[in-house]
């Protein structure tokens, strides 16, 4: 994960990039899937003593398998959790299960929803081919109504929203007599860009753009643009990311170290675009690296940004 927290030059928006990435027709090939889990509705009861249940959501699509955490007690519990998927045969079906967690026996099943992610997809593709400038915030590509063939308690809306294509939905879940799961769908780009912020030199972005890293030996490339209506828009610098120090602390299981360790630095050099020392740190069981570069091609500029790798199910790792 990318997380692009402020830029240091003029009125702009930052496109990112890598050479390592195929063309956009390869969308289906080529994309991963982000699922936020915000909560569940009216579960149903499982445990009869405790008059409720620990539920979790397990999600499967393919051979890939994710799961958010499991709560205590909690018939209407929210999690807020991410998981994520790669994108390899969208006419799959994506398949929801709440289970209710024990200790000592089975966990038990608490409903099921399946969805179809096609109707998302083809929404990227028809954004890719329009003029994402020319789309407003918040702009409803596509409406999914309620059906027989889908798990939808009510309609849901395919919007392009903070330059991504995201999806909200509620479902209803079966082989049970209540419950509903809340969630939203993103789907994740292989070449991404901000928001453009208006007249200002200190831009403030606090944005997270999520990469799919095929070849970490290839750098991640940053290009800052200056946003023009009716000219095109004027290149302000450019930044390259070497992400191998990041991967090599990744490959040594930093799970066996203190939270706040500080595993690997880098400091700068004519090789990189660093302003100033950056530091890996194990923190939150989460690999992160901070940094400032410096923009090239351009009299002045900085942009600070935080590094964070991601490992996806079915995924070959680093």
């Amino acid at each position: 994960m990318i997380s692009i927290l402020s830029l240091l030059c003029s009125s702009s928006f930052i496109f990112i990039s890598s050479a390592l990435f195929g063309a956009m027709k390869q969308y289906c090939f080529e994309k991963h899937l982000r699922i936020h889990v915000y909560r569940g509705l009216n579960l149903v009861i499982k445990d009869k003593f405790k008059r409720s249940s620990d539920p979790y959501v397990l999600v499967t699509w393919g051979k890939q398998k994710v799961r958010t955490s499991y709560l205590k007690r909690n018939l209407n519990p929210e999690w807020n959790e991410e998981l994520t998927l790669c994108v390899e045969d969208p006419n799959l079906p994506l398949k929801l299960e709440v289970y209710d967690h024990d200790t000592f026996s089975p966990d038990d099943k608490m409903g099921f929803a399946e969805f179809d992610v096609k109707p998302l997809l083809d929404a990227l593709e028809f954004i890719s081919q329009e003029e994402q400038g020319g789309l407003l915030n918040d702009t409803i590509v596509k409406k999914v109504i309620p059906s027989r063939t889908n798990c939808l308690a009510e309609e849901s809306c395919i919007v392009f929203k903070n330059n991504r294509v995201v999806q909200d939905m509620c479902l209803r879940l079966r082989d049970v007599k209540n419950g509903e799961l809340e969630l939203q769908l993103e789907l994740i780009h292989d070449k991404l860009k901000t928001h453009r912020v208006e007249n200002s030199l200190n831009p403030e972005w606090n944005e997270e753009l999520t990469l799919c890293i095929e070849d970490p030996c290839m750098p991640v490339k940053l290009e800052v643009y200056d946003y023009d209506t009716l000219t095109f828009d004027d290149n302000m610098g450019e930044a390259e990311i070497d992400i191998r120090p990041l991967i090599e602390v990744v490959k040594m299981e930093p799970e066996n170290f203190a939270d706040g360790t500080i595993i690997k630095k880098i400091i700068p050099s004519r090789e990189n675009y660093l302003v100033e020392e950056s530091c890996v740190v194990f923190k939150d069981k989460k690999v992160v690296q901070d940094m400032c570069l410096r923009l090239k091609n351009i009299e002045s500029g900085e942009i600070e940004i935080q590094l964070q790798w991601i490992d996806l199910p079915g995924s070959k790792g680093v």
